[in-house]
């Protein structure tokens, strides 16, 4: 009699356990597919996760698969959070410029920097605040003026003796163009560069080797930010190590910010850090943005961001001039007619340089160097394209669909400079958006196409690029920037 009493409540628990399991899968299912009426349409992907294990490592072909199939405009969940993804010029301009689709969402995947906050991922008054504060700054520091062209030109002279030095023997540019770029954003940060064998100089180029790939927008901890330390301390994919390079970058941060403080001068402001500074001690109003936290990832936004985009973009340049060769030799033509082979190019010989800077821009079109821009999300309900938007839904541009989209690009797929010369000048057509649009764009903008135009125009003028051999190995690294590894390749004096 007990043994049956046992098998009975051992059956009962059983089938009891199955019930609630499948309970469980009825609610989250039920919930799942309990979407919004009027919501763009989409795939509905798995309970939990969503869609989110289909992205594939190249999220931004997916979603570009999925405008194909779904329209311009398409929603679907990642982890619990409704996304609308953007997949066309139309869409992008109606949605980016819509004040309710203007902040950053929770827990963005760039946010990664201890005990910090910044612009970029503020919203409201003090996202306003910081960045007009920021851009002043900068202008009054030298970006997209002379100063500025000093900070790169000195780069760019330690560069080509590095490079002068291999005498055209196969060599890892990557490692070069890295520390020499960063250098440029590093200068206008904390008033000068660092040489390339300084310990702190190779510990920043291997932050950023390494970050880059967590602050991809369909990043895990994007959609599940309490993963994010489990899989720190279980060190899964990677997350010890970006913990570890955070604290440590914030550390670094630290010891410039207390530096700056013991030189700082009120007449001398010399760097973005002493412009910070100035402004902590005579910011008079009562409720300010202002503070060192802010301080701290205002520098990790702007030397990331600074850093990587436009190094990529310049790696994808000089890859564009081994895969086309003919483009390498109409470039080299242009600049030898315009600037002869001894006078450096300056930023005012751009609109001299029409076919040299058409290239830079099918560059940044072809390859879409920030092929899925930085999240947004719906501050209360709207509409985008007669569609309903429910408050807090967030929103992701897929740049790179714009830029390959047959709408707005004859033969989007293919590489043709040509497409942006009109009536022998460089023009760019408003599908044409690298930095993002819309008055939440990057504010860097101006100083990242100055660095671009000035280190490719003198790289070109002075070199060929060839590879080593006629096999031409690609490889790619995609994150928050798409990079090319340029790890074998040949820099030889031009005669």
């Amino acid at each position: 009699m007990a043994v049956n009493i046992h098998v009975y409540l051992f059956d009962t628990l059983k089938n009891l356990k199955i019930e609630i399991f499948i309970g469980l899968v009825v609610f989250f299912t039920f919930n799942w597919l309990r979407r919004v009426k009027n919501l763009p349409p989409g795939p509905y992907g798995l309970p939990v996760l969503g869609y989110l294990p289909f992205l594939g490592s190249e999220a931004y072909r997916t979603l570009h698969n999925l405008t194909d199939k779904y329209g311009p405009i398409f929603s679907f969940y990642l982890g619990r959070k409704l996304v609308v993804v953007l997949g066309n010029f139309d869409v992008v301009k109606e949605a980016l410029s819509n004040n309710k689709i203007m902040d950053r969402p929770k827990n963005p995947p760039n946010d990664l920097l201890p005990d910090s906050t910044s612009l970029s991922v503020s919203n409201g008054l003090i996202w306003k605040e910081q960045r007009k504060f920021s851009v002043q700054a900068l202008r009054e520091l030298g970006m997209a003026k002379s100063k500025m062209e000093d900070f790169i030109q000195a780069q760019l002279n330690m560069l080509m003796e590095e490079i002068d030095s291999k005498k055209g023997n196969p060599m890892n540019l990557d490692q070069l163009l890295l520390p020499t770029v960063s250098n440029v954003i590093l200068t206008m940060l904390i008033g000068k560069p660092l040489d390339f064998k300084d310990k702190d100089r190779l510990f920043l180029n291997k932050m950023l080797q390494t970050m880059v790939v967590f602050f991809r927008p369909t990043r895990l901890h994007a959609y599940f930010p309490s993963l994010r330390y489990w899989m720190a301390s279980l060190k899964i994919w990677g997350y010890d190590q970006a913990e570890y390079y955070m604290d440590k970058f914030e550390k670094f941060i630290v010891e410039q910010i207390e530096h700056q403080k013991k030189t700082f001068d009120n007449h001398n402001v010399q760097n973005y850090i002493d412009s910070y500074l100035l402004t902590l001690k005579t910011k008079v109003e009562k409720v300010s943005s202002f503070s060192e936290k802010m301080l701290k990832g205002n520098f990790q936004s702007f030397f990331s961001a600074g850093s990587t985009p436009s190094r990529a973009t310049l790696e994808w340049c000089l890859m564009s001039m081994l895969r086309y060769p003919e483009v390498q030799k109409a470039i080299h033509d242009e600049l030898d007619a315009v600037l002869g082979k001894d006078r450096r190019p300056t930023w005012d010989d751009h609109l001299a340089l029409p076919y040299t800077i058409s290239v830079i821009y099918e560059v940044m079109r072809h390859n879409t160097i920030v092929p899925i821009s930085m999240l947004r999300c719906t501050s209360s309900r709207t509409k985008i394209a007669g569609y309903d938007i429910p408050k807090g839904t967030v929103v992701m541009t897929n740049i790179w669909g714009v830029h390959h989209d047959p709408k707005d690009w004859d033969d989007p797929f293919s590489f043709k400079p040509e497409r942006f010369i009109k009536d022998g000048k460089a023009v760019k057509p408003q599908a044409f958006i690298p930095f993002s649009y819309g008055r939440r764009n990057c504010p860097g903008e101006d100083m990242a196409i100055i660095m671009v135009f000035l280190f490719f125009t003198s790289l070109m003028q002075r070199y060929s690029i060839t590879p080593p051999d006629t096999d031409l190995d690609i490889k790619q690294v995609v994150g928050v920037a798409k990079l090319v590894i340029l790890d074998n390749v040949c820099l030889k004096i031009r005669c």
